[in-house]
């Protein structure tokens, strides 16, 4: 190959790269939405308003007063004497029996709240499953592509690379199925157990094969590219929990150890996004630097 040839090689290998390095940008600016810490706590938190407002209101209804007109016959008086003509009038009384059927009002607040609180469950598995679809699809593209341009730019490890790339598409791949999840959460008793489950088991896995790729990815940037300030230390995983431990504990507690579970799915999960949003811009500055240097026309 002449050198003319290998210029026009290389002039197609960085037009190539630079097209792949604005898709990476797309990529790594489409952030992963954060989840609310408060969702796992909220359906509790609508049981407790709840109760609290039907004991107010039952209170309020035994001890308040009903203010009502009652009518009652009477007649005209003339200098003292009765006119004989009575007719039917009306005056204002107060009882004290209540006006609502208080034990119906019970009945139907019961039944509202016991609704609200499946729709906060139900709405934290459409958020939970959502965002980890999301999250899987949105790697999935990022690392196909940078692996793409670590071919075209030569890396030492690109066979590694594209070996544990993957293994991480066959993670990311298992898609779940968010309205199945949702209906039986809020049908089948225990149900809610398995998404949890499921939910640290996927993310934990996915971020350890995430952390093998990104071993071999950055520690090869590192070598073209000494301005990386990052390294496989500053990317943050999620912790893998024991589902067997959680649940005795949670059985211990009388259920109250579930919600710091749910809390930890939530948080790791949005620690684990927001480091993303770092790790992939130094990536991609990383990247741009390297296909400035070294591909050139």
């Amino acid at each position: 190959m002449t050198g003319e040839d290998k210029s026009n090689a290389q002039g197609q290998y960085k037009v190539r790269a630079t097209a792949l390095l604005g898709e990476l940008e797309g990529v790594v600016n489409t952030h992963d939405s954060t989840i609310p810490v408060i969702l796992p706590f909220l359906s509790i938190i609508l049981n407790v308003a709840g109760i609290i407002a039907l004991i107010a209101f039952m209170t309020m209804s035994n001890t308040s007063s009903t203010y009502y007109n009652t009518g009652y016959n009477t007649g005209y008086y003339i200098d003292g004497e009765a006119s004989g003509t009575d007719y039917y009038g009306s005056r204002d009384a107060y009882s004290t029996t209540p006006v609502v059927d208080t034990s119906t009002v019970g009945a139907v607040w019961i039944i509202a709240i016991a609704l609200a609180s499946m729709a906060a469950v139900i709405y934290l598995i459409y958020r939970w499953i959502d965002a980890r679809n999301r999250h899987f699809e949105r790697t999935t593209r990022l690392y196909t592509i940078a692996a793409e341009i670590a071919e075209i730019i030569r890396l030492d490890r690109v066979a590694l690379i594209k070996s544990r790339l993957n293994e991480l598409l066959i993670v990311n791949g298992n898609k779940k199925n968010n309205a199945l999840h949702m209906v039986l959460g809020a049908i089948v008793p225990f149900y809610m157990l398995y998404i949890m489950h499921f939910m640290n088991k996927d993310l934990a896995r996915h971020s350890q094969h995430e952390r093998l790729l990104l071993a071999e990815v950055m520690e090869d940037m590192k070598v073209k590219d000494p301005m990386l300030a990052k390294g496989i230390l500053d990317y943050k995983g999620v912790e893998e929990r024991s589902t067997f431990l959680y649940i005795v504990l949670g059985v211990v507690t009388l259920g109250i150890f579930m919600l710091y579970w749910a809390y930890a799915i939530t948080r790791d999960y949005n620690a684990h996004v927001t480091n993303h949003r770092i790790m992939d811009y130094e990536i991609l500055q990383s990247l741009r630097r390297i296909i400035d240097t070294h591909l050139t026309n």
